[in-house]
């Protein structure tokens, strides 16, 4: 969803006043061979349904109940990523380190330090690269990729709301 937002404000950057990301998947070829994603792209684009993927469950939080209901989500899939959505996401963070100076508007942008879901370091390149002069990154240490549904979701919404305050004052 992350990685989908930023994409969205960056084709879009009239329709936002500002922009709340959470653990974008922006880096998502970290520690893969340059051959395999290419194969992978052209997969995704001949046979974009065929399942290359599956992630861990797991890593979406440290709360064994949010994991549990993770899990019996209905709405949630559960297999594996097709390779469609698998090359859209490749070709998109391809495009970020040239598109991301373009981006103007209020950014706020959290991600967990042990996030084995969405590498921590694309969030960092955002907060290196982007245009905003309103940016602010939180790096919130030990905690996984859904930062909103772990222990510490409290201090989040705190900092989240910390944020939007003088934001939707002026």
């Amino acid at each position: 969803g992350g990685a989908m937002s930023l994409s969205y404000a960056l084709d879009h950057p009239g329709d936002l006043a500002g922009l709340i990301l959470s653990a974008p998947a922006v880096d998502v070829t970290i520690g893969v061979p340059r051959v395999v994603v290419e194969v992978g792209k052209v997969l995704g684009r001949f046979a974009p349904r065929v399942p290359v993927e599956s992630l861990d469950a797991a890593l979406v939080s440290r709360d064994p109940a949010v994991v549990a209901a993770y899990n019996a989500d209905p709405l949630v899939h559960h297999g594996k990523v097709p390779a469609g959505i698998a090359r859209g996401m490749i070709v998109n963070a391809e495009s970020l380190p040239d598109r991301l100076p373009t981006l103007r508007v209020p950014l706020l942008l959290l991600h967990g330090s042990e996030d084995g879901l969405a590498n921590v370091n694309g969030s960092r390149m955002i907060a290196d690269i982007a245009g905003s002069e309103d940016l602010t990154y939180t790096e919130y240490e030990g905690l996984y990729h859904e930062v909103f549904n772990e222990p510490e979701r409290d201090q989040v919404l705190d900092d989240v709301v910390e944020w939007l305050e003088p934001r939707l004052r002026s």
